[in-house]
C-alpha cells in the first residue's frame, strides 16, 4: 500500500514538475532542466509525501470503511487533496514571515487576491496532478483496497 502511494505521489510530482517547467520557459535551457530534475522534482516529491499523507489516510478509511472501490471517488478525492495542498502551499508562501523578495508589503486583501489568483491559475494543473495520482493508487492498489478484509488491507 505505501509503495502505491510513493508512486503515486511521485506521478504527481513528475507531471507538476514538467508542467511548471514547461510554464516558466517553453524552451528550457539544459541548466534550467537539470535544476527542476534534481532540485524541484523531489522538493515537489517530499511536499507531496507530507502535504498528502493524513488526507489521503482519512480516504483510505472512508473507502475502508464504506468498501468502495470506484475510480471515480478516487479521482475526486485526487482533485480535493491536489486543491487542498496547493492551498496549503500558497498561504504558506504568501504569509510566510520570510519575505521571498524585496517588494512593498502587500495588503491583506492584495495577499489574499494574490492566494486566489493562483488557485484559479495553477489550480487546474494541480488538479490534474492529483487526479493523476489518485487513478495511479487506484491502479495499483485502491481497486483491490474496499474489497479486502479489515485485517489483510494493512
Amino acid at each position: 500500500m505505501l509503495n502505491s502511494y510513493a508512486i503515486s505521489v511521485t506521478v504527481a510530482a513528475a507531471l507538476l514538475t514538467v508542467a511548471f517547467l514547461y510554464f516558466l520557459d517553453s524552451h528550457p535551457s539544459g541548466v534550467t532542466v537539470i535544476v527542476f530534475l534534481f532540485l524541484v522534482f523531489p522538493l515537489a516529491t517530499m511536499t507531496g509525501f507530507v502535504i498528502a499523507a493524513l488526507p489521503c489516510a482519512v480516504a483510505l478509511r472512508i473507502v475502508r470503511a464504506f468498501k468502495l472501490g470506484s475510480p471515480f471517488f478516487y479521482a475526486a478525492v485526487g482533485a480535493i487533496v491536489s486543491f487542498l495542498a496547493q492551498l496549503v502551499l500558497a498561504t504558506i508562501i504568501t504569509w510566510s514571515p520570510i519575505q521571498w523578495y524585496t517588494d512593498e508589503p502587500q495588503s491583506f486583501a492584495e495577499q489574499l487576491r494574490g492566494v486566489l489568483h493562483s488557485l484559479w491559475t495553477v489550480g487546474p494543473v494541480f488538479w490534474l496532478a492529483g487526479v493523476l495520482a489518485a487513478l495511479t493508487f487506484w491502479g495499483l492498489a485502491g481497486r483491490h483496497y474496499g474489497a479486502l478484509p479489515a485485517d489483510q488491507s494493512q
